[in-house]
């Protein structure tokens, strides 16, 4: 049995009781926390591609912490700026005071439908490359897990008290289809907002904000 299965049994019990699958509320979880937590604490963990053309076709399913890009043959690294997709031809175009530069790179993602690229302008090149640094949303095995995978063990705790809300959010549903007895519910709803108040709190030490 997984570490962090035993974590988030102290919370809420039985994950599994009252429905069948305990790993989409744990996914959900780690997605949400890693959607919510600055790029410059998850950098550490990150992967990196490195680009010698204009695009990347494996963007998709990735949260895109930072691009770098060659400002020269023998240049400095220059951070790229985020574009969204229909200011793209914008900053490509000459005649434009938007117009990008080797020392104002840009990228945006694309998809195609079925694919999600990342693209790059000024185009890097083998003497230009760009660096991607990314973070793969990486699915976890709640009865397995050891450890959240992918991320630092300081945002472990952020995620087991969200695996904990989803799961009572779902033996809540449960309570209401099934018209359990109403203290059940109420014991149910009381424990979730503890558990709301606990990862506010977690979540803005992570984040540097406030709670609210």
């Amino acid at each position: 049995m997984g570490v962090i299965l035993n974590r988030v049994k102290d919370l809420v019990g039985d994950p599994t009781a009252g429905f069948d699958a305990s790993d989409p509320p744990y996914n959900s979880a780690i997605n949400e926390v890693i959607d919510l937590t600055p790029a410059d604490i998850l950098i550490k963990d990150a992967s990196l591609h490195s680009m010698t053309s204009d695009e990347w076709t494996s963007g998709g399913d990735k949260k895109i912490l930072k691009v770098l890009r060659r400002d020269g043959d023998s240049g400095s690294m220059v951070p790229a700026t985020e574009i969204a997709r229909e200011e793209w031809d914008l900053h490509n175009n000459t005649d434009s005071i938007y117009y990008r530069s080797s020392f104002a790179p840009k990228f945006s993602l694309f998809s195609d439908g079925t694919n999600t690229k990342l693209m790059v302008t000024p185009t890097p090149t083998v003497s230009q490359k760009a660096d991607v640094y990314y973070l793969a949303y990486n699915p976890g095995t709640l009865n397995s897990d050891a450890t959240v995978p992918k991320v630092s063990a300081s945002l472990e705790q952020a995620i087991v008290l969200k695996t904990a809300i989803n799961i009572l959010a779902n033996k809540i549903s449960d309570a209401v289809q099934d018209e359990e007895d109403s203290e059940i519910l109420q014991l149910l709803q009381a424990q979730s907002a503890n558990l709301q108040s606990l990862y506010q709190v977690e979540m803005s030490r992570i984040t540097g904000e406030k709670a609210e």
